[in-house]
């Protein structure tokens, strides 16, 4: 107990396996298996006003599968979204490094989430991350993306975000499996105040 630490140990990923890409196409994305507590509903519907309000050309693809995919595509249709809201189903860590990198933001509106490592993965990227407040996440301390309890007004928000892009490069070493490894041996090695 005299070694526990309030500094927080993020996921620590293999930046050689995600591509950075400053490039990016009109589209966002979501990482999440298709289950209540993802919320995904909510962000189909936040993606709607997105279209509606600002009349931009942005495709939403949702990367993931789970039981709720006939209600989601229903959503979709009713919405009458059906070419720009796409259900991509499962995809390969190559296929999905591919998509988050060309990926203008991920999306998270989640119920119940504490650390996330498809945020990590989508800051390597060069992706910039539009979050509500329930995971754990160093974006908003470190400028490569926006956390809040967030709307199409903040969607509009990502679609000018080369500066996020550009942090998202500066903090890949500090997301890497090495670095963060690095930390917890510095914290654990950290002087202890012997009088608590």
């Amino acid at each position: 107990m005299p070694r526990v630490s309030d500094d927080f140990v993020e996921h620590g990923i293999n930046t050689d396996n995600f591509i950075y890409n400053k490039e990016k196409k009109n589209q966002f994305i979501v990482v999440a298996q298709l289950i209540l507590r993802k919320n995904i509903s909510s962000i189909i519907e936040k993606f709607a006003k997105f279209i509606k309000k600002y009349k931009l050309d942005y495709q939403l693809l949702i990367v993931g599968r789970g039981e709720l995919q006939s209600a989601l595509q229903a959503q979709i249709d009713a919405l009458e979204l059906t070419d720009r809201a796409l259900l991509c189903g499962f995809k390969s860590h190559l296929e999905l490094r591919n998509l988050l990198a060309d990926s203008r933001a991920m999306l998270v509106d989640t119920r119940q989430d504490d650390n996330m490592v498809s945020i990590p993965e989508a800051i390597a990227c060069g992706t910039p991350v539009l979050t509500n407040n329930v995971p754990t996440t160093f974006v908003a301390a470190k400028g490569v993306g926006i956390q809040k309890e967030w709307n199409e007004d903040d969607l509009f928000a990502m679609t000018k975000n080369d500066d996020m892009i550009e942090k998202c490069a500066a903090v890949r070493k500090e997301i890497s499996n090495e670095f963060l490894a690095d930390k917890m041996i510095r914290l654990w090695k950290k002087p202890q105040n012997k009088g608590e």
